[in-house]
């Protein structure tokens, strides 16, 4: 059985970067589902479900993230979180 696997990248523009409140959303959101969602940036990877993953990522203004989601609902997660950064 294949599993649903979807992609996306983002840029951050927030001058603080991805800070604290926004590591909470991205954290939140992505414990909302089931499937495995993770964030790389500058060759690190982080568990898009933990808030200290996500942190010590040290992704600043600028910066560009890929999220990759695979398993059920991937495709819901990776477009919420995505809107996370166009608001």
């Amino acid at each position: 059985m294949l599993e649903d696997h979807f992609n996306t990248k983002v840029i951050v523009e927030g001058k603080l970067g991805v800070h604290a409140r926004v590591a909470a959303q991205i954290a939140r959101e992505a414990q909302k589902y089931a499937c495995k969602v993770t964030i790389r940036h500058n060759h690190k990877e982080a568990d898009a479900k933990s808030i200290l993953d996500i942190l010590c990522l040290a992704a600043g203004q600028g910066s560009t993230l890929e999220f990759d989601a695979m398993g059920i609902d991937s495709d819901k997660v990776i477009k919420n979180l995505t809107q996370i950064f166009v608001e």
